[in-house]
């Protein structure tokens, strides 16, 4: 998805390290991470109600 590499990630890291300070920082990876798998199972819901209205559609078009 994203071609962040090791240099990047560390440039990163030390721009949040100075931003944020070495107390807040880990409660802000936490906030991301959880963001982050919020985010996900909603796609991953949304993914699933998409594919079983899709399927219901097919069967009952098999059907008529």
């Amino acid at each position: 998805m994203f071609s962040i590499g090791f240099f990047e990630l560390f440039i990163i890291s030390i721009i949040a390290l100075v931003i944020l300070g070495p107390e807040r920082l880990p409660q802000f990876i936490r906030w991301v991470e959880e963001t982050i798998k919020s985010i996900r199972a909603s796609f991953n819901k949304t993914s699933k109600e998409i594919k079983d209205s899709i399927y219901v559609e097919d069967h009952n078009k098999k059907n008529d």
